[in-house]
């Protein structure tokens, strides 16, 4: 019995996937983005990156984490938000 690779294989769910890449640059594309304001949208991300949405979802909240972790130490005081009107995320000051 032989298996074929070429019936096993999956297709990018997105089509502009081309390439995926390194998990710690894409987090810090992603962290660069909103230390710049730019804010971030899942689904552009995911392209950019050949990866899903939520792989996305999940480095956000690496970040997330991350502030949190920083906040406990006495360091910054920042919050990744999602803004709904835009579909995008962004870093704000965290309100006190």
């Amino acid at each position: 019995m032989e298996i074929s690779l070429i019936n096993n294989y999956k297709k990018p769910k997105h089509i502009f996937a081309v390439k995926r890449e390194c998990k710690n640059l894409r987090i810090l594309r992603i962290y660069d983005c909103l230390r710049n304001g730019d804010g971030i949208s899942k689904y552009e991300e995911a392209v950019r990156s050949g990866v899903s949405e939520k792989t996305i979802q999940r480095d956000i909240n690496d970040i997330r984490a991350y502030y949190a972790e920083q906040r406990v130490n006495g360091g910054g005081s920042f919050v990744v938000v999602f803004n709904k009107k835009k579909k995008r995320f962004y870093l704000e000051k965290e309100k006190i």
